[in-house]
């Protein structure tokens, strides 16, 4: 069953992390630049958006070390 591999499906990690958590980053930074938000309203939004951002690469980075047995 595929749900019980998740090392294996680990590069789906990067096909969330980086299309979407960096586009709402985007969002974000252009609803700044563009005067709809001051950074003080978004700063939660960016700091989460860090977090898990950082928490995907991690977690990617480590099941390759798994999978590799490394």
């Amino acid at each position: 069953m595929e749900n019980r591999e998740p090392v294996e499906r680990k590069d789906i990690l990067l096909i969330t992390a980086f299309p979407v958590i960096v586009g709402y980053v985007a969002i974000v930074v252009y609803a700044i630049a563009a005067g709809f938000a001051t950074v003080g309203q978004m700063i939660s939004a960016l700091v989460m958006q860090a977090v898990l951002l950082t928490l995907f690469t991690v977690g990617y980075w480590k099941g390759r070390h798994i999978g590799t047995g490394a």
